[in-house]
């Protein structure tokens, strides 16, 4: 029987930093791989539009160069944006959420379960840029009707996106149901 002293120095932990680090950092890389994927789809829809929208007879060449200038600007500046903030903003959602609807379960608890979903975000952006592309090359290449192919593309699509958002439903609510509110942890012990 151990018995634990209350004037003993810690120990340190194995684990350097806080216990999230590790999957946090795989769910930072994976969204930013997803980012580099749709980001190149993003790009062929933009070629494609622009080249429906100028084509080749032009008055105003001049300002259609300004125009493609600032677009392309407008593009890197959003792709640099998620590049830094769509994990922090998703964090601060979470936490947000957490705090109204479920204050009695952990916040690293919670944010795990984030990241463990936001994992496959890279291998579900693969399809999904594939899709965007299929998207592109169906309406603007070969003229098939607008319905059909956002329909034939759209809904696997959500899928994809829903292969994340499901799974951490699932998991915040397992959670929510489950950890015991802390007044109540604390009676059983």
């Amino acid at each position: 029987m151990t018995s634990n002293n209350p004037f003993q120095s810690p120990t340190p932990t194995a684990e350097p930093g806080p216990k999230g680090n590790s999957s946090r950092q795989s769910a930072l890389v994976s969204l930013r791989l997803a980012i580099v994927m749709l980001t190149a789809a993003g790009l062929v829809n933009y070629h494609a539009y622009d080249a429906m929208a100028i084509g080749p007879h032009v008055a105003v060449y001049g300002l259609i160069i300004i125009m493609r200038v600032f677009q392309l600007v407008l593009i890197g500046l959003l792709v640099i944006g998620c590049w830094l903030l769509l994990l922090p903003t998703l964090e601060v959602i979470a936490e947000r959420l957490r705090s109204w609807f479920a204050k009695h379960v952990d916040a690293e608890t919670w944010n795990d379960a984030l990241y463990r979903s936001l994992a496959p975000a890279a291998i579900l952006a693969l399809p999904g840029s594939i899709l965007w592309i299929v998207w592109v090359i169906g309406f603007y290449y070969l003229k098939a009707p607008f319905l059909l192919i956002s329909y034939a593309v759209g809904i696997p699509a959500h899928l994809l996106a829903a292969c994340i958002y499901v799974p951490l439903l699932y998991r915040w609510y397992h959670l929510w149901r489950n950890q015991p509110a802390p007044s109540e942890s604390a009676s059983v012990s």
